[in-house]
């Protein structure tokens, strides 16, 4: 967490002794009293914001492992696993990739500035899937996704 965005109050602080909370803008605001632990929910942007492009990255990354993958293609592809997701947020996102190194573009260079970009995942975003991969086995043991039958 960055120490710029993140503000500890201690009980003295606080107008109520006893009290202590975590205060972060676009996170769930956490308060720890003596009886209960509160968590308010984030609007949904802030989900979007801070969950989701997390998703969308693996799920690029992961198609981008199998072939080039371009823009237009992955709207498609995430809006069929019922993502909402716009073009201002995705392109973005692919240059975004493309500046870490985990992803290369190329595009034809007489298409002019409008051309069709196609993303190849290159060694660090081949090192970094992994790495994620390996986060979500262990996510998925700790949390214990199931699938469950309507009505269970």
């Amino acid at each position: 967490m960055s120490g710029k965005f993140v503000r500890w109050h201690a009980p003295s602080e606080m107008p109520s002794a006893g009290r202590f909370f975590l205060h972060r803008s676009t996170q769930p605001r956490l308060r720890l009293t003596t009886t209960a632990v509160v968590i308010t929910s984030p609007p949904v942007k802030d989900l979007r914001r801070e969950i989701l492009l997390s998703f969308w990255k693996v799920h690029i990354l992961h198609h981008a492992a199998k072939g080039p993958v371009h823009g237009q293609w992955m709207l498609e592809e995430l809006r069929h696993h019922g993502y909402e997701i716009s073009p201002g947020t995705l392109y973005p996102l692919l240059r975004r990739l493309e500046r870490l190194g985990w992803l290369r573009s190329t595009s034809d260079p007489d298409g002019g500035q409008k051309a069709r970009r196609d993303y190849r995942l290159t060694p660090a975003g081949r090192k970094i899937l992994a790495q994620v991969r390996e986060a979500l086995g262990e996510l998925k043991g700790e949390v214990g996704f199931t699938k469950r039958s309507p009505g269970k």
